[in-house]
């Protein structure tokens, strides 16, 4: 089993490396993805730290907002970007409470974004599985991804 486990890896490898991929380098999860199988093939051996940090990766891919930030949210002087549709409201609405707290609405996500909030309805867009490119971005720059419910949450 575990001699087909290194040859899929392998493969995968071989895979994404050659398959005229270059254009993802630099972007999340592609990076990821390559330095973990990387080092999984270094030795030809997949440690149980390996394994678990492969897993948890597919699963941070495919379920993005599984592994939500869950620090305390300042609203004073920060900026935010808000994705999809809000069980509180009109995305209007949220951009109001937001700046009564003091906070800024960016439209898109940039440097000076400090938290990406997505919408409890999601977006159509979500459909099939997959988020929007203002959560794709915040994870590539290590933006905090908020649900909606952390946002209100924290009166």
């Amino acid at each position: 089993e575990l001699h087909c486990q290194l040859v899929s890896f392998r493969y995968f490898y071989s895979f994404i490396r050659v398959n005229k991929n270059a254009y993802l380098e630099g972007h999340y999860p592609y990076d990821c993805v390559l330095k973990l199988v990387s080092e999984v093939l270094e030795d030809g051996v997949i440690s149980s730290s390996e394994q678990r940090d492969l897993l948890a990766l597919f699963e941070e891919m495919t379920v993005p907002l599984k592994k939500i930030h869950k620090s305390l949210v300042v609203f004073k002087d920060k900026h935010f970007v808000l994705s999809g549709e809000f069980y509180y409201g009109t995305k209007k609405k949220v951009e109001e409470y937001i700046n009564s707290k003091g906070g800024f609405i960016d439209k898109s996500v940039v440097k000076r974004t400090n938290y990406v909030v997505v919408g409890e309805f999601g977006s159509a867009a979500y459909s099939n599985g997959t988020y929007g490119t203002k959560v794709k971005k915040a994870k590539e720059m290590n933006i905090p991804v908020l649900k909606e419910e952390q946002l209100f949450s924290l009166e």
